[in-house]
């Protein structure tokens, strides 16, 4: 089922069937941590930190957020410098989110 969500992820276009697979990434992280397929679920909600579309920018700041305490150390780390960058975006609902993302990984 991850095979087929992280295919179908790539191939959408649609930002609706984006983020509620991102959010299905999300469970998967939390319900299976350790598991060798969940490197590549963080890297590609990271990853959408970066997307043109605001809203996939900020769900993917909550998403990680929400995973603070499961991420490794080096991953931590990239995720704050990004949520810093966000501090500086266009969108508010994106500099809202990063703040809360930073306070929960404490680097504010």
């Amino acid at each position: 089922m991850i095979k087929h969500l992280q295919k179908q992820y790539v191939e959408t276009e649609n930002y609706l069937w984006k983020f509620n697979i991102l959010y299905t990434f999300e469970v998967v992280v939390k319900e299976v941590p350790t598991d060798a397929r969940v490197p590549p679920l963080i890297a590609t909600i990271m990853d959408e930190m970066d997307d043109n579309v605001p809203n996939l920018r900020f769900i993917s700041c909550r998403i990680l957020s929400n995973l603070s305490d499961l991420l490794p150390e080096d991953v931590k780390q990239k995720v704050v410098e990004k949520m810093k960058q966000q501090m500086e975006d266009t969108d508010r609902d994106v500099r809202y989110y990063a703040a809360l993302g930073l306070k929960a990984f404490k680097a504010m």
